[in-house]
């Protein structure tokens, strides 16, 4: 029976729950120590053999990877610069606490990073860094003096996954992207805020790949007289708003997918077309400019 919750734990990579339910099933605490060391010894084995276990395994040959339940792996296909706050505001190390107060204050920031004359990082400056002193003595005290000077810091090429990583590691808001060539040099903010919205844009972003894929897949299976168009429908379109049936399409032509931000959808004769949704259409080339027409604005009966 110990065997078996090993056996158990290191299929599942859970190992509270075979120790609980084999303790269960036996009620027998003579059994806690030999369980405990063979669900730990099983535990380990299985992480060096498979890091997944068998209720992830289907999902990670699929390129899914969960963790504390949100899909991270679609944060690794953008890198901080493309979500960093590229200017932000900055304080100097010379400022004292009644100023940093008011920038703080004016800018709605919780931390912001502290320039020396040269323009160099030097620090960061948060709330909790002034919440340390009494404020009838800011003005005896200057930011360089109380900021953070052991800085954690990310790279603009790094995915944002290892940016979420340090950050996390170290529970930190904020952490100043800088150049990899000189570390002084900064050239951007990752904030928390920026985190969410990149979670947000690479969800974005993967769906478009995969409508983009699928659209490749129909044009490699399609004669050589069959065009395949990604055509946006635009605000004022003959076909926004309308359901897909109640549209004259030319006879020649297919709406194969519709995609409305992050999902993609295959319509039927009720899908309802809407401003902005991006649909894959399959038609014969001499009705390709029929069928974008009747997705464009002000074209249609021209």
């Amino acid at each position: 029976m110990v065997g078996m919750a090993a056996v158990l734990a290191g299929a599942v990579h859970s190992p509270l729950t075979a120790i609980i339910l084999l303790f269960e099933m036996t009620d027998d605490y003579h059994i806690i120590l030999p369980l405990m060391f063979a669900v730990v010894v099983s535990m380990l084995l299985a992480q060096c053999l498979q890091s997944d276990s068998v209720f992830t395994l289907g999902l990670a040959r699929k390129g899914i990877r969960l963790e504390c339940g949100r899909d991270v792996k679609v944060l690794e296909t953008l890198t901080v610069e493309e979500v960093m706050m590229a200017e932000p505001d900055a304080l100097h190390e010379r400022d004292t606490l009644r100023r940093a107060s008011d920038v703080l204050a004016e800018t709605r920031h919780h931390g912001l990073p502290v320039m020396n004359d040269q323009g160099e990082l030097v620090g960061i400056f948060t709330i909790q860094d002034l919440d340390h002193t009494r404020p009838e003595t800011w003005s005896r005290y200057t930011v360089g003096e109380l900021c953070a000077r052991e800085l954690l810091v990310t790279y603009p090429d790094e995915t944002i996954g290892m940016a979420l990583r340090k950050m996390g590691a170290r529970d930190v808001g904020r952490i100043p992207v800088v150049e990899r060539v000189n570390s002084k040099r900064m050239v951007g903010l990752l904030r928390r805020s920026d985190l969410v919205r990149a979670y947000d844009i690479a969800l974005t972003k993967r769906v478009a790949m995969r409508h983009r894929a699928h659209q490749v897949r129909l044009g490699a299976s399609s004669q050589g007289d069959v065009s395949i168009e990604e055509i946006e429908i635009e605000p004022g379109a003959p076909c926004a708003g309308k359901r897909l049936g109640e549209i004259k399409w030319p006879r020649e032509s297919i709406i194969a997918s519709v995609r409305c931000g992050r999902m993609v959808r295959i319509p039927h004769g009720d899908t309802v077309l809407k401003p902005v949704d991006v649909v894959v259409a399959v038609s014969g080339k001499e009705v390709t400019e029929d069928v974008r027409l009747l997705c464009q604005e002000n074209h249609y009966g021209e």
